[in-house]
């Protein structure tokens, strides 16, 4: 059966991939918002007016994440799909990230 995740490790996944439905947020955009406010947990947490001077955003996708657009059960179903698979979710930031895929224009900031 599936193995045990760490619960820092299951919040940075949820916030992740909270983000990642953001529309139109790939991961150049991503990587950029990350940059500007240090984490997944802090771009969930700012303000519409901090997310707007990041100049990353357009307007509609402030909304989506100040407004909490994503499908919280979607997540939850993920992050139990991938408990019970025992899948890891491997972030750009892990040491053990691929070392070829780190130096490319638009490395996927989560692998499975």
């Amino acid at each position: 059966m599936g193995r045990m995740m760490d619960a820092g490790r299951e919040k940075l996944l949820r916030e992740m991939l909270c983000l990642m439905t953001t529309p139109r947020v790939g991961s150049v955009k991503l990587a950029r918002l990350l940059g500007k406010l240090g984490s997944a947990g802090a771009v969930l947490a700012a303000s519409f007016e901090r997310l707007a001077d990041t100049n990353v955003l357009k307007a509609d996708q402030i909304r989506w994440i100040t407004g909490r657009a994503w499908n919280e059960k979607l997540v939850d179903m993920q992050i139990e799909a991938m408990k019970h698979t025992g899948t890891r979710g491997l972030f750009l930031t892990d040491d053990d990230y691929p070392v070829w895929l780190r130096p490319i224009y638009d490395p996927p900031p989560l692998l499975f």
